[in-house]
C-alpha cells in the first residue's frame, strides 16, 4: 500500500498532470461513448490538421493565409469530388454484376447436383441428391432475406455517409478559416500555469508531423 501511495504521490502531486490526465480521460470517455455522433466533426478535425501543414507552407511562400485556405480547400474538395465520382460507379457496377450472375452460379450448381446420380448411381443416390438441393434452397432463401434486410439499413447508412460528405468539408474550411478564433476560444479553458500541458501537445504536434512528412 506504501509503495502505491509513494507512486501516486510522485506522479501526481503535480497539478498539472493530474489535470491533463482527467483531460485525457474524459475525452476518451467521450469519443467511447458519443465517437459515431461526433464522426464528421473528429474527421473534420483530422483533416483540418493536415491541411494545416500545407497552409503554413504557402504561408511560408507570402501566401496570404485566406488565399491559402482557399487554394487549399478548393484543392481538397476536388480530390474528394474526383474519388466519389470516380469510386462510387466503379462500386455500384460491381454489385450490380455479381447480383446479375448470382442466380446463372446457383442454377449451374443445382444442375451439376441434379446429375450427380446420373454419372455416379452406386455412389449417390437421386432422393440424397433432392435433399441436399432442398437444404440449399431454404439456405439460400434465409440468406436472401437476410440480403434484404442489410438492403434497407443500407439505405440509411447510405443517407448517413452523405450527411457525412457534406457536413465534413464544410467543418473543414469553418477549422481551416476560423483557426486563430477557435484556438483563441479554447485557450479560455486551459489554466493560465500549462506549461506540461502545451509542452505534451507540442511534441505530439513535432511527432505528427514528422510522421506525415515522412509519408509524403
Amino acid at each position: 500500500m506504501n509503495v502505491f501511495t509513494n507512486w501516486f504521490k510522485r506522479n501526481f502531486s503535480d497539478p498539472q498532470i493530474v489535470i491533463l490526465t482527467m483531460a485525457l480521460v474524459v475525452s476518451f470517455v467521450f469519443i467511447f461513448y458519443f465517437g459515431r455522433a461526433l464522426a464528421p466533426f473528429l474527421a473534420s478535425i483530422v483533416v483540418a490538421y493536415l491541411l494545416e501543414s500545407v497552409i503554413v507552407r504557402l504561408e511560408k511562400l507570402k501566401v496570404p493565409r485566406v488565399v491559402a485556405v482557399g487554394v487549399v480547400f478548393l484543392v481538397f474538395v476536388a480530390v474528394l469530388f474526383v474519388l466519389l465520382v470516380w469510386l462510387v460507379p466503379k462500386l455500384i457496377t460491381q454489385v450490380t454484376q455479381l447480383v446479375q450472375v448470382l442466380p446463372n452460379y446457383f442454377s449451374t450448381g443445382l444442375d451439376f447436383l441434379r446429375a450427380l446420380p446420373e454419372k455416379y448411381p452406386h455412389l449417390i443416390q437421386p432422393d440424397q441428391v433432392q435433399g441436399l438441393i432442398t437444404k440449399v434452397t431454404a439456405e439460400v432463401t434465409i440468406l436472401g432475406q437476410q440480403i434484404l434486410g442489410k438492403t434497407v439499413s443500407s439505405v440509411f447508412s447510405a443517407f448517413s455517409i452523405a450527411v457525412f460528405l457534406v457536413v465534413m468539408p464544410i467543418l473543414v474550411f469553418f477549422l481551416l478559416k476560423d483557426k486563430q478564433q477557435i484556438i483563441s476560444w479554447l485557450r479560455q479553458f486551459i489554466p493560465r500555469d500549462s506549461k506540461l500541458t502545451l509542452s505534451v501537445w507540442h511534441e505530439v504536434d513535432v511527432q505528427i508531423g514528422n510522421y506525415v512528412r515522412g509519408k509524403a
